[in-house]
């Protein structure tokens, strides 16, 4: 089990890349849940109604007017996803595989709605490659290519986000070791504001 200030940070992570690239969180959590194999997550606010009709009947097609808006929420929520291993890289000096793993299979049908459908932005890297698992008898998603391609794409991006608001994201994993499960509006609360920097006292103090 990994230490609760990288649990925390791995979320927050996630949380902080999500909120700039305006996907609204609802809740951080940093309790382990055995049964999904996780030692915290982040839920999300619903989807926007065009994901759902490309997720239903691929709607969309590139050129269509709602395919830049899919794509960009599609997008968000990628960096989101990669946000997690690159933060706890900055922390322990590895780049966690299995946890990124983990966290695109869970955005996987996202990532499909985009690009996995043929046009510009098809990318292969971007799909998952099927392994046949000898002793279950099944074919098993592999998402490690994924989270590869993903990183070639957005991780400086994500990296350069995580510069600019390290701040915030310290501030939102210090509130979940303290209360195990933060709401999406203390995650907002605890972006410090642009004149002055709230020390972690303050942090504490503001709840």
């Amino acid at each position: 089990m990994p230490p609760l200030r990288v649990v925390a940070l791995h979320e927050a992570g996630h949380a902080v890349v999500g909120e700039v690239g305006e996907v609204q969180c609802t809740s951080l959590t940093i309790a382990p849940d055995r049964q999904e194999g996780t030692e915290g997550c982040v839920e999300w606010s619903g989807l926007p109604e065009i994901v759902h009709m490309q997720r239903l009947e691929s709607t969309f097609v590139p050129g269509d007017s709602e395919w830049d808006e899919l794509k960009s929420f599609v997008d968000a929520r990628i960096k989101s996803s990669l946000a997690g291993a690159l933060t706890e890289q900055r922390i322990t000096g590895h780049f966690n595989w299995e946890g990124a793993r983990h966290d695109f299979n869970e955005i996987g049908q996202l990532i499909g709605c985009v690009y996995a459908c043929e046009g510009p932005d098809y990318d292969e890297a971007l799909c998952p490659v099927m392994l046949r698992d000898p002793q279950m008898g099944v074919e098993l998603e592999d998402w490690s290519q994924v989270a590869l391609r993903a990183r070639e794409l957005w991780g400086d991006e994500v990296e350069a986000i995580l510069d600019e608001h390290w701040d915030w994201v310290e501030a939102v994993a210090y509130r979940a070791m303290w209360k195990k499960k933060i709401t999406g509006d203390q995650v907002r609360a605890a972006r410090p504001s642009t004149k002055t920097t709230m020390t972690l006292t303050e942090v504490r103090e503001a709840e």
